[in-house]
């Protein structure tokens, strides 16, 4: 998470964070759906 704008945070080369990355300002759905993301392919890598 970042108080930058997306661009700004790929500028400064945290490309590979990009898969993770949520925006401020993000809505409560978009932040639900981050972590079930996350946790998905979490649970998927630990298996």
């Amino acid at each position: 998470m970042s108080g930058h704008p997306d661009d700004t945070v790929l500028r400064q080369g945290i490309e590979e964070a990009r898969e993770h990355f949520l925006a401020k300002p993000f809505t409560p759905a978009a932040l639900l759906e981050k972590l079930r993301t996350v946790l998905q392919r979490s649970k998927r890598s630990a298996s």
